[in-house]
Parts: C-alpha cells; structure tokens; sequence
C-alpha cells in the first residue's frame, strides 16, 4: 500500500461453515506521520460477522499503551476503530522490550468487532529473546476454544531459546489437537450459540 502500511486479510473458513476475518497491519516505526492510517478506510464495514484485526501499528493511545504518551497514529487508529465497531483487546501489557534501555511499550494492538468482544481473551507469551513478544489471542465460542497466536515472531539467532521453543510449540501443538477434536465433538452434536463460555 502506498501509504506505508502493510495489510493482509485472510478468511478463514471452520468446521461450521463460519468465515473468521483475520486482518494483519505493520505500520513501519519509520516517521508516523508519514504512515497514512486513513487508508484503513477502503477496508469493509467490520460490525458484522467475525473480524480479528491485529498488527504492529506503531501507533501509541492511552487505551492500550500507558508507557508512551499518545501520539497522532493512536488518535488515528482510535478513531478508525470506533467508526468500524472494532474494540480493543490489549490488557496494558507491554509488547515490546526496548533493547539497552528496557524501555516498554504496546506497538502491537489486537482488534474484534462486537459480535466477538465477550469471547475473547488477550494475553502475551514472555520468555522470548525477540523484542517484540508474542500476543496471543483465545477465542471461546460455542462452546470451543481456539488459540491463536496473532503476532508474527522474529528469529534472533544470536540468543536462541531451543528449550523454551520446543516448550512453546509443544503447548501450542496440544492447544490444537484439543480445539480440533472438541470441534469434532460439537460438530456430531447440535449445539445452540451462548453468550461466553
């Protein structure tokens, strides 16, 4: 996109016919002001159906990010998001782990319109030697939970964790066989939609 961002939405389709909109943003830490958030706005209206946005925005506001002061991308975001029906996951937790300085901040911001703002939970994987940690995001619906990770995750070579790797994939390999056969499980049963879980 020409205004700097990067922008992936991928449909992806379950085991009851249901499309879950996942849309991923980068907005380079280059200057803000030349990230053209406003191009958000060719995206469709997200009130309806199953829409997880997420991404490292480099934008910083009050609701997500106490540790930077407020800046004009957050004010941006902010304002996109309220005109869309999108509501903010992000507990606080910082996401990123300024190197040298230990400096905190929350680049990364995780979006879900109405329909799946109760359903949801939000939460960051530490241990990590990446700056950036890993933001993580359950999903709980009739009666599944899903697990999904909605942060893309860097390599750092030089200070590997193979141990706390294979930990990782190992809980996540368990997370989805689990989801997978208790969407099984309520496939063979017919299942009526509730509020949480």
């Amino acid at each position: 996109v020409e205004s700097g961002l990067e922008i992936m939405c991928v449909d992806v389709f379950d085991g009851f016919k249901r499309v879950w909109h996942v849309v991923n943003v980068y907005a380079p830490p280059v200057n803000s002001a030349d990230v053209d958030l406003n191009v958000l706005e060719c995206l469709p209206d997200m009130r309806d159906g199953r829409w997880i946005v997420g991404g490292d925005w480099n934008a910083h506001d009050i609701c997500w990010d106490e540790f930077i002061e407020s800046d004009d991308g957050g004010r941006l975001l902010i304002k996109w998001t309220d005109g869309c029906g999108l509501h903010v996951l992000n507990d606080g937790s910082a996401t990123r782990f300024e190197r040298g300085s230990g400096r905190r901040s929350v680049p990364d911001v995780t979006f879900v319109n109405g329909f799946l703002r109760n359903n949801c939970t939000w939460s960051v994987e530490v241990g990590f030697t990446s700056d950036h940690v890993p933001s993580v995001l359950e999903v709980c619906e009739r009666n599944s939970q899903v697990r999904v990770s909605v942060k893309r995750m860097m390599w750092d070579w030089k200070n590997d964790d193979w141990d706390g790797f294979r930990y990782f994939l190992s809980r996540v390999a368990d997370i989805f066989v689990w989801a997978c056969m208790r969407l099984k499980d309520v496939e063979d049963t017919e299942v009526e939609y509730c509020e949480g879980c």
